[in-house]
């Protein structure tokens, strides 16, 4: 239902004002960005005490909060650093939530009517760690239950050094061995206490929607597995944040990390389930029309000063590169540590799920959904400080700021609903801002006026330079009946290219691998970790093994392996069951065997992008395996 949202009266707006003030909130110091990260992370709630977890399995090191601060990291200002504990890329992510609730409760005017109601978080947390028991009562956010949880299938035997030195945010010469042991008690603890009832994450091998002995954590065939969960039900919290009471909302975080695997090395991936639960005063009718989710980042790429951003409609692409620091194509940063200055996307792989056509199918909880539809980003917006970035917002109103952005509208004048679109560089409306290619200067590109200074030759000369960036990915409008639950799927992807524009060309390439495998991601992980027979030891099998890489471009490789010498045969077919190439047609000995294919037809031509299959023939016995090419 579609409700007209009114403005708030006077009197209630000054009552939010005045309990607003009196309310205490987690100080959250800001080291390397500007004051008005610093003026929206201080006004606050009562004192908690906020758990962290990390993930440094493969290339990123992330920092995570119980309160759902993803990425922060309260010591150096970045809780995301690429490569591994140098620089570093995200100041903080979390998700915010913007729709008419109509749950009996009474109205900005006193009436009991559809209120347009914001909550989740940005720098500070509207919410409390800890879930929801049942309807209007959440766990105790102080509580052991209550936090971080973290898995990884080798924590008897690994080396964890690593981990201890991210997690505490110290040099890895000064982990001790009683750290280390401290650790691998730490990670067994998380174990035994693995909160699958409440919707962590295991591998449930007998299919009866439990975790038995000897059923493990972790989703996907993960190297390491992070999960908690929070609720909006402190009212203090909630109005902190926006202004606005309690929806009654537990929000499940997993984030999750490949090791060694191809084209997953610089990826991290973020499930984010929504649980409508309801408050205690809350009826049993409860209802929220208009529903907006927005994944909100503010990356900081080293300096974090002088970024630039953009999003990409097709591929569902947010992303931040670095300007330049006087002509040299470097953040300071990263050009005193000697390291191209790198790139971070964050790509919605699966948005929230709604009705479709009989046809459709959907992805949810990595199985397929017949007759349902995942929504796409719905607009991408990028703020930078200063140019309607809504921190100067007022809380008593700062849900109009955010139901005007998340439908892709301007953040401007948002003390009121409007519908004012942003303007492209035709002056053109868009709700996908900057869409154009920073490497080649094409389209629509963010920039910034800076100051004059002067280049290397000392000639005065007139740049544009980037400033503190925020991404907004909105996604909807859906709606919630209570007990529905909705999730989203992103990934965090870091590129290292020569040039800091190029690194938008290479983020928009991995975003097609990534998006080319997901959600067959335990399929893919598994794919490189079962051992291949040894070609001076002959198979006693007839197989055919995954092609490296897979997405590929424009090559890859394929093995396979015979157990007898006889003729045998290879090759590549299409969708339709066209035989597009034949790689091998003849006698071969037993054993493991290697053969390239490098994308091209039977004459020679290139065939595009899609989904080839190819099929081995020996004896009257076939296999076939399921290839992706990627132009």
């Amino acid at each position: 239902m579609e409700v007209a949202v009114r403005p708030r009266h006077l009197v209630f707006s000054l009552v939010i004002l005045l309990s607003t003030c009196f309310s205490t909130l987690i100080a959250i110091a800001q080291t390397s960005a500007s004051n008005s990260k610093s003026c929206d992370a201080s006004a606050g709630t009562v004192a908690l005490t906020i758990q962290t977890g990390s993930l440094n399995i493969n290339h990123l090191w992330l920092k995570v909060r119980n309160d759902g601060i993803v990425g922060y990291d309260s010591a150096k200002g970045h809780g995301l650093t690429y490569p591994l504990q140098y620089g570093g890329l995200l100041y903080a992510d979390n998700l915010m939530w913007v729709g008419k609730v109509y749950d009996g409760q009474l109205s900005a005017s006193f009436m009991p009517m559809p209120e347009l109601r914001t909550g989740g978080g940005a720098y500070k947390a509207g919410v409390r760690p800890g879930g929801i028991i049942q309807k209007g009562i959440a766990e105790n956010s102080e509580s052991d239950a209550a936090r971080v949880f973290r898995y990884r299938p080798d924590y008897l035997t690994a080396d964890l050094t690593l981990d201890v030195a991210s997690l505490k945010d110290i040099d890895k010469a000064a982990v001790t061995r009683a750290m280390v042991v401290a650790m691998r008690e730490s990670y067994g603890k998380d174990l035994i206490e693995w909160p699958w009832q409440r919707g962590a994450p295991y591998v449930d091998k007998n299919c009866n929607r439990r975790m038995d002995p000897g059923e493990p954590p972790g989703l996907e065939n993960a190297s390491q597995v992070v999960w908690f969960s929070y609720n909006d039900l402190n009212e203090s919290a909630s109005k902190s944040f926006a202004g606005d009471i309690p929806i009654g909302f537990e929000v499940q975080v997993t984030l999750w990390a490949y090791s060694g695997i191809p084209n997953l090395d610089d990826v991290i991936f973020k499930r984010t389930r929504l649980i409508y639960k309801g408050t205690a005063v809350g009826l049993a009718t409860s209802a929220i029309d208009s529903l907006y989710l927005t994944q909100w980042v503010d990356p900081d790429i080293g300096g974090g000063s002088n970024d630039l951003g953009g999003c990409d409609s097709v591929l569902g692409l947010a992303y931040a590169y670095n300007r330049t620091y006087q002509g040299s194509d470097q953040d300071t940063v990263y050009k005193t540590l000697k390291l191209s200055t790198p790139g971070l996307g964050y790509v919605l792989l699966q948005g929230p799920l709604v009705d479709g056509q009989s046809h459709d199918k959907a992805i949810f909880d990595f199985s397929v959904r017949q007759g349902k539809q995942n929504l796409p980003l719905s607009s991408c917006l990028v703020h930078m400080t200063g140019l309607a970035d809504g921190l100067g917002v007022p809380t008593g109103v700062r849900d109009y700021f955010a139901w005007n952005t998340a439908r892709g509208y301007s953040g401007q004048g948002s003390s009121l609903p409007h519908t004012r679109p942003y303007l492209d560089h035709e002056q053109r409306a868009s709700k996908f801002m900057y869409y154009g290619d920073p490497a080649s200067g094409s389209g629509w590109i963010a920039s910034r006026p800076n100051h004059f200074w002067y280049d290397n030759s000392s000639l005065l000369n007139s740049s544009y330079a980037g400033g503190d960036v925020r991404l907004h990915m909105n996604m909807g409008p859906f709606s919630l009946a209570l007990g529905d639950t909705q999730e989203i799927v992103v990934a965090m992807i870091a590129s290292h290219a020569p040039t800091a524009a190029e690194n938008v060309t290479w983020l928009r390439n991995r975003t097609k691998y990534v998006k080319a495998i997901y959600p067959n991601l335990g399929e893919y992980a598994a794919s490189f970790v079962t051992g291949v027979p040894d070609a001076h030891n002959p198979p006693r099998e007839f197989a055919l093994y995954q092609n490296f890489p897979n997405p590929f471009n424009p090559s890859t490789q394929i093995k396979f392996s015979l157990p007898v010498a006889a003729p045998a045969r290879l090759a590549i077919f299409d969708m339709l069951g066209r035989e597009v190439r034949v790689l091998h047609d003849g006698s071969l000995d037993a054993g493991v065997h290697q053969v390239t294919w490098d994308g091209r037809s039977s004459i020679g031509i290139p065939v595009p992008s899609g989904v080839y299959f190819c099929r081995l023939v020996q004896e009257g016995r076939q296999l076939s395996q399921k290839l992706l090419l990627v132009r």
